[in-house]
């Protein structure tokens, strides 16, 4: 961001911390979103930032009904009443 700031470019957004959690083939991720829980929190500290700061998510977002279930919780989880209006999209293929 220093480089933007530099050059006088209006900053949209900043990249602060990314985590991940493993994924087993064939493997239904817990139904309580508990792992995605512990990972969006983890990256929000690894950021120093509090999750209220936070205003877009790239989940995994593979489109499995499963899945986006699992994901959907634990962002209700992590955000509580905020949850809705935190932009969500995946870059998932």
């Amino acid at each position: 961001m220093g480089h933007a700031v530099r050059r006088r470019t209006k900053v949209y957004a900043e990249w602060r911390a990314t985590a991940f959690r493993g994924r087993v083939p064939r493997v239904a991720p817990g139904e309580d979103g508990d792992g995605a829980v512990r990972v969006m929190r983890r990256a929000s500290q690894d950021a120093g930032i509090d999750p209220t700061a936070i205003d877009y998510v790239t989940p995994t977002g593979t489109s499995l009904r499963q899945g986006d279930a699992v994901e959907t919780r634990a962002l209700k989880t992590v955000f509580g009443d905020r949850a809705r209006r935190v932009a969500v999209s995946s870059t998932s293929r």
